[in-house]
């Protein structure tokens, strides 16, 4: 290789080192969850990577205030990861870890009453979710188990985060 050649190398390479590194999370660029375990699997790996930015696309933005999301009460609770805290949005990286080495043959599509009535008439009902707990129930998937709650949706073939709960309760099982 020349030096002039060696020369032209090493500058693309930083060039595409310095647009990897670019905090600028385009949509496109950011692959679908396929699956509900793949969604699980990449928010691990998102909240271990501290990625709470591109974390955001996984999670669906049910709103809660004029201001406020579900989304961004998740995000904040696992920014914590109170591993003490058992109730609504608790999380640590190894209780999700529990979950997909252990828990995942346990969640159900179509989880009837109240979760499909609360994306029809209660607090996460938006048309969107409500539209798809009528006509594709099926697009709605629970993982229950001693009191930890995960609910997904299925969304034009990608899943998202709607709640969970309880995921430290996972820890006091070990």
């Amino acid at each position: 290789m020349t030096r002039l050649a060696a020369r032209c190398t090493f500058c693309l390479l930083l060039a595409f080192a310095a647009g990897c590194a670019s905090s600028d999370v385009h949509e496109s660029d950011i692959p679908p969850a396929t699956t509900s375990a793949g969604l699980l699997r990449t928010i691990l790996q998102l909240s271990d990577d501290g990625d709470y930015e591109t974390l955001r696309h996984y999670i669906y933005p049910v709103p809660v205030t004029d201001t406020t999301t579900l989304r961004d009460t998740i995000i904040t609770f696992m920014k914590e990861s109170n591993k003490t805290y058992v109730g609504d949005f608790s999380y640590s990286d190894e209780a999700l870890e529990i979950v997909i080495d252990e828990h995942l043959g346990e969640i159900t599509a179509s989880p009837g009453e109240p979760w499909i009535g609360m994306l029809t008439t209660g607090e996460l009902s938006v048309p969107p979710l409500r539209k798809i707990a009528l006509e594709t129930p099926e697009h709605i998937l629970l993982l229950e188990h001693n009191g930890v709650r995960i609910l997904m949706v299925k969304i034009i073939g990608e899943y998202q985060l709607l709640f969970w709960q309880g995921l430290n309760l996972l820890l006091q099982e070990e």
